[in-house]
């Protein structure tokens, strides 16, 4: 895998809640980890969320044994669920805070993803993009039941509601997909700041056309502000194949 990933504080927001880690080299048991978290909370509590979840996420790979990686996934994200209700619990300021998190590691051309929260995991396959993770929020519920289509639940105006969060207080149910890769396919992690503010077509058009991986990142970024920059954005863009060729 070759990747890239970048995150915006957006036009609106005064802090950043959102937090990323991508890495192509082996860490721990891992070949590979990319992580977006979109952290909720005052007083910087969201900020610290994310942060905590992403940086504990990424010690853990590093001391990781074995070769299940979902279940190390998402055992990890039960232990900080917990962990950040803890915290909650014991100081006012933290009360309520919590993250999306969606994270992913390729492996012998299988790729392997866990998600909580609306932030998403999209794949690229012959010209074709899927996305593979289902929002856990209010509004995909209504999509999910008939209620709306997808196009009524981007502009509703609970869209920002979630269902499942990291520090959410109920046991966490992680959710887990695996996904076969090929060469050239690409891989898309993002926070709502992205896919909430640029329609799938327009983010596959963007990957699928001229540019380095680092290029195509930062014009889903660039465009996501274009068009208000009304969240903290959060993008890791990879794809299938050879580090070496910079122009993926």
């Amino acid at each position: 895998m070759k990747s890239y990933g970048m995150k915006d504080i957006g036009c609106v927001r005064s802090e950043n809640q959102d937090n990323i880690f991508y890495t192509d080299a082996p860490i721990g048991m891992l070949s590979n980890l990319y992580i977006v978290a979109d952290g909720m909370g005052g007083h910087n509590a969201g900020a610290y969320a994310s942060k905590y979840v992403t940086d504990q996420l990424v010690d853990n790979a590093r001391k990781s044994k074995g070769w299940d990686v979902i279940a190390f996934l998402e055992n990890v994200l039960k232990q900080l669920n917990y962990q950040l209700l803890k915290k909650g619990s014991e100081e006012e300021a933290y009360a309520g805070m919590g993250t999306t998190t969606v994270a992913a590691s390729e492996k012998d051309g299988k790729l392997y993803v866990v998600n909580v929260g609306d932030s998403r995991l999209y794949h690229i396959h012959d010209g074709e993009m899927k996305q593979i993770t289902v929002d856990h929020s209010y509004v995909q519920e209504l999509i999910s039941a008939g209620v709306i289509d997808k196009e009524d639940g981007r502009n509703h105006p609970n869209k920002n509601v979630i269902t499942r969060a990291v520090g959410a207080p109920q046991s966490l149910n992680v959710d887990h997909f695996i996904v076969p890769l090929s060469e050239g396919d690409y891989v898309i992690l993002c926070s709502d700041g992205l896919h909430g503010m640029v329609e799938d077509e327009e983010i596959k058009e963007v990957v699928l056309g001229n540019g380095s991986i680092e290029e195509k990142t930062k014009e889903l970024v660039r465009r996501a502000k274009q068009k208000g920059g009304k969240d903290n954005i959060a993008v890791i863009l990879a794809r299938m194949g050879n580090r070496g060729d910079e122009l993926c």
